[in-house]
């Protein structure tokens, strides 16, 4: 489930306060299983680059998936905002980025996984990248 780690020293060579907020959303080997047909790992790339794209660039505050092949059984799947405690000026500064993560969390785990949450039947991964791939053919056609 979702945990916070945190670092006492920056990677730039500042400070302490790195922080990371980390969601497990499954085994690699399970969550092929319910995606036989598609490339789970450029599904993966390519929701990352959405994420980053609708939050304005930044993976700190965009969240990123990644492949944790730390885990005893194999890779998984897991979600991960990078932060730093500088960047939070107030508590609801906090509660805004711990609501972000946990709804991006939530969001992709439903995607990723059909027998979690509702719809379990339609690919929402497929169709958001199909209503993209139709944006883009219409932005070529203009």
């Amino acid at each position: 489930g979702p945990s916070a780690e945190t670092n006492g020293n920056r990677a730039e060579g500042g400070g302490g306060g790195d922080f990371l907020l980390y969601a497990d959303l499954g085994s690699l080997q399970e969550l092929r299983s319910y995606h036989p047909d598609q490339n789970l790992l450029r599904l993966l790339a390519y929701w990352n680059q959405i994420q980053t794209k609708n939050r304005g660039g930044g993976a700190g505050d965009a969240g990123l998936l990644r492949i944790d092949s730390s885990k005893a059984d194999g890779p998984h799947v897991s979600f991960i905002y990078y932060g730093h405690v500088d960047e939070i000026q107030c508590p609801k500064d906090f509660q805004d980025m711990l609501d972000r993560f946990v709804d991006d969390a939530l969001e992709f785990s439903f995607k990723l996984n059909p027998t979690l949450g509702p719809s379990s039947k339609d690919r929402p991964l497929d169709r958001d990248r199909d209503r993209d791939r139709e944006k883009d053919r219409d932005r070529d056609r203009d």
